[in-house]
């Protein structure tokens, strides 16, 4: 061959892959709908990874797709036993940066193992920033808000801060280093205080800043202006579950009969003059006393334990003027840890009416119930703050995380220090 010819072929070949190289693939791709996260990040793979110009479009459940798909069973891109679609993707793809690496795993809790999202706020948020941008119906492919907010998260923190979605006072028990502490949380800022007993049940008065709490000794001790003093020593008989009276001049806890909690009464204890008043003296088990003030008093009462089948725990009010009682709640089951909204229209309790032990209400007025939260997980401790948010622990697999319910209904763990390692009891101001 000539020079020239040779120069040619030579020519030809180098446009031939330099023409390759930045070729417009523009592949279109089908997805099922409803749409899965799962679905969706192969789709952004596949955009910003392997083809800029891709299209894509959804079709309902169950339609016949012609040409490329995603998550499907004859697609290259989809989700085993073991792996995500989004696994698929990055391998098939040879996609290994910081970006998918922050996503993999939280993708794997999502499909793999859903019922454990709940114990990660990074994957609630992740979850929750994406969904909200998916189409309300199949045909559109407009992906692309739903892209940004996928490179939004893989951003520097700094340029995508998550807010703190804990805007209210509240206090509770935590396991710090070994060891039960009391830890409030005012002003945007966390404060372990570690009485000189390990705390075994308390109650924060925000008002005044005093602290009531049963200690390891079983005594009954007050902190009050950084003193600590002993209010009640357990002798044959010995005390739970304190709580102060609204105002802060009483407080009121279980005592344990003999020690033992087959038998209670609640009675209140005047931190003015020392003195002891029976509130609820039966001949069975009074727990949990929430008072709203000097003269309304919800508890929960211990109705039966064998022969039943089951413990049934039922909800009432005491009018501590009168001194009538009234069981409030009808569920054959326990319904426990009561607490009502300031105008008092809603009492609010943790019942495992379904099994599981979820967060309910009760109105007030009508009698009407509700089941707020639901899930394989225990809800406890619901407890309502001022501006109407309702915070609760949840346990999931013996990790309890804290929860956040706002007004119209949207549930956010928050995130709590590290050193946290397991939290109990829970109030808000």
């Amino acid at each position: 061959m000539g020079e020239i010819g040779g120069m040619k072929l030579l020519t030809s070949t180098f446009l031939f892959f330099f023409l390759s190289a930045n070729v417009a693939y523009g592949e279109h791709y089908t997805i099922h709908y409803p749409l899965e996260i799962d679905s969706l990040l192969v789709a952004w793979v596949i955009k910003r990874y392997v083809d800029n110009n891709a299209t894509f479009s959804t079709v309902a459940q169950g339609e016949a797709i012609k040409g490329n798909s995603i998550n499907t069973s004859n697609s290259v891109y989809r989700r085993s036993a073991r792996f995500t679609a989004f696994d698929a993707a990055i391998r098939i793809n040879d996609i290994d940066n910081d970006c998918v690496k922050k996503i993999q795993p939280i993708i794997k809790m999502l499909e793999i193992t859903p019922w454990m999202k709940g114990e990660s706020i990074e994957v609630t948020h992740f979850e929750k920033s994406l969904t909200q941008l998916f189409p309300e119906k199949p045909g559109s492919g407009e992906f692309e808000e739903t892209f940004n907010a996928v490179d939004n998260f893989c951003a520097p923190i700094e340029s995508a801060p998550v807010p703190n979605p804990l805007t209210d006072d509240l206090a509770f028990l935590a396991l710090v280093e070994d060891q039960w502490q009391i830890v409030v949380y005012q002003n945007g800022t966390f404060k372990n205080i570690i009485p000189t007993f390990e705390p075994h049940t308390f109650d924060y008065n925000f008002l005044n800043d005093q602290i009531i709490y049963v200690a390891a000794d079983k005594s009954v001790r007050l902190i009050s202006a950084g003193n600590e003093k002993i209010l009640l020593r357990a002798d044959q008989d010995s005390y739970t579950q304190p709580s102060f009276v609204p105002g802060g001049k009483g407080v009121v806890l279980v005592e344990l009969i003999d020690g033992s909690s087959t038998n209670t009464n609640i009675i209140n204890f005047d931190l003015q003059t020392q003195k002891i008043t029976h509130l609820l003296s039966h001949h069975s088990t009074q727990l949990d006393p929430s008072p709203v003030d000097d003269a309304q008093m919800y508890y929960s009462n211990v109705s039966c334990v064998e022969g039943c089948g089951t413990i049934i725990q039922e909800i009432w009010n005491k009018n501590l003027k009168s001194g009538k009682a009234a069981q409030l709640t009808l569920l054959n089951s326990i319904a426990h840890q009561p607490t009502v909204d300031r105008p008092r229209n809603w009492l609010y309790f943790s019942s495992n009416k379904d099994k599981h032990f979820h967060i309910w209400r009760l109105s007030l007025s009508t009698g009407k119930y509700e089941k707020l939260t639901g899930g394989n997980v225990t809800d406890s401790y619901p407890r309502l703050s001022q501006s109407g948010n309702l915070y609760f622990l949840r346990t999931i697999r013996n990790i309890t995380s804290l929860f956040k319910r706002e007004i119209d209904g949207v549930e956010t763990p928050i995130v709590l220090p590290e050193k946290y390692h397991k939290i109990r009891e829970l109030k808000t101001k």
